[in-house]
């Protein structure tokens, strides 16, 4: 690298020397009446944009020296070089060869440019240069990893934001931004992990990161990420964490997320995603958290959703979902957390619940509930946290919840629960907060940091 950037550094030397001459011979040209328009750069080759190729333009030339013919016949039979972040762009001239003139000599008109002259620079062939031998140390025998760098290439020309992704084939891919390898022997290494969270991406999901076939990890938690997920995302199959939180996605879930069956962990929390839960998220069956919080989803909680065996957490808070709460959900033994606060739920609480002997944290907040809270609820022997503020509620309040011996907050405010407090309550010992505010209760009411059951 260091022996690299010192050629290059001599080379911008010469062409300034070389400048230098050619500006001399021009000033004399323009002394004796030719008109001559300086149209070299300093490398010697046509400025790239637009308005300079358009300009009718000629050139006092000068012999060539050695090092200048044996450079001029390398660039006419070498393509030309891409630009990546980070490496000085070499180009090769995209018009005819000028003609050479005297100074008292009439200028020569140049050839026209041809039409690829005037197009967008392509990519070299080379697997957009991560066969250089920086970015993978080995590309002969790592073609795979090849792959994958060009893949990243093309997801980083993707992107439109701000953050400094620092991925460029001057670099070693190991190195770049997020990027993380296995831990294999060299030639069979891949990409295995994007961690990406907290950048100003500010564009849609590169629907090329669906080419990373040994993809396992992808963080794009608060990215500023637009547009919908795509479907391509589907062809992850090795996928095992999706986290896609807090950012702007829009559009219906792709049912063909479906065909992760390796995914553990589905996080699409914090977006404006909308429609129905799809019924093929049923074959993940390996999930074990499926936070789907805080979006615009519609519909009923899917009976098919009943198979995630394996769930520790399901997050469905904060969206506008229908109907009742199933009961089937007794069945998701491994539940530790249940989030369903913050939608349009109807019924009443399913006792099926009991069944839960490892949930800590249950929230069904601000729906539309009825009926009395079940006795049952006390077979929840880890329970943490309850929620059950801002619905219909009705009755009294069981003093069965005094055996939930390891509850530390209790919010059963602005319902219309009658009777007096349990005494049970008080003998809590992990209890910190503890609000029936709101309520129709007799006797002294306990509160904490309550708003107004207006405000529900």
């Amino acid at each position: 690298m260091a022996s690299q950037t010192g050629r290059n550094f001599r080379r911008k030397v010469v062409q300034i020397s070389e400048l230098a001459e050619r500006t001399s011979r021009i000033l004399i040209a323009l002394a004796v009446g030719a008109t001559v328009v300086l149209l070299a750069a300093c490398d010697g080759s046509v400025p790239s944009s637009a308005q300079d190729q358009e300009s009718s333009t000629a050139v006092v030339d000068r012999p060539r020296t050695q090092p200048e013919a044996a450079a001029a016949e390398q660039a006419s039979a070498t393509p030309v070089a891409t630009a990546t972040p980070g490496t000085p762009r070499e180009l090769t001239p995209a018009v005819s060869p000028v003609a050479t003139s005297t100074p008292d000599a009439a200028p020569t008109p140049m050839a026209e440019p041809t039409p690829e002259s005037t197009s967008a620079p392509s990519r070299a062939p080379e697997e957009h240069g991560c066969a250089n031998g920086v970015a993978v140390s080995d590309p002969e025998n790592s073609p795979g990893l090849v792959e994958d760098c060009a893949v990243l290439l093309a997801v980083r020309d993707a992107l439109v934001g701000t953050a400094p992704l620092m991925w460029s084939t001057d670099r070693d891919i190991s190195d770049w931004t997020g990027v993380y390898l296995d831990e294999g022997p060299e030639p069979d290494r891949r990409v295995i992990g994007l961690e990406l969270s907290w950048l100003d991406l500010g564009a849609p999901i590169p629907p090329q990161l669906g080419e990373l076939p040994e993809l396992v990890y992808l963080d794009l938690n608060y990215s500023g990420l637009t547009g919908s997920i795509p479907v391509e995302l589907s062809a992850l199959t090795k996928l095992q964490v999706l986290y896609l939180r807090g950012n702007q996605l829009s559009g219906p879930i792709p049912s063909e997320l479906g065909m992760l069956t390796d995914l553990a962990e589905l996080d699409l929390a914090e977006n404006q995603l909308t429609g129905e839960i799809p019924p093929e998220l049923s074959a993940l069956t390996d999930l074990q958290w499926l936070v789907l919080g805080n979006n615009k989803l519609t519909g009923d909680i899917p009976r098919s959703m009943s198979a995630l065996t394996g769930l520790q957490e399901l997050n469905l808070g904060e969206n506008r979902l229908t109907g009742p709460i199933p009961e089937w959900l007794g069945e998701l033994t491994q539940l530790e957390a249940l989030y369903l606060d913050d939608n349009q739920l109807t019924g009443t609480i399913p006792v099926d619940l009991r069944w839960l002997s490892g949930l800590k944290w249950l929230s069904l907040r601000r729906n539309a509930l009825t009926g009395s809270i079940p006795p049952e609820l006390a077979g929840l022997v880890n329970l943490e946290q309850l929620d059950l503020r801002g619905n219909r509620l009705t009755g009294e309040v069981p003093a069965e919840l005094g055996l939930l011996r390891k509850l530390r907050e209790l919010d059963l405010s602005c319902n219309q629960l009658t009777g007096s407090v349990p005494p049970e309550l008080a003998e809590l010992p992990d209890l910190r907060t503890a609000n029936l505010a709101g309520n129709r209760l007799t006797g002294p009411v306990p509160s904490a940091n309550h708003w107004p059951c207006t405000e529900i």
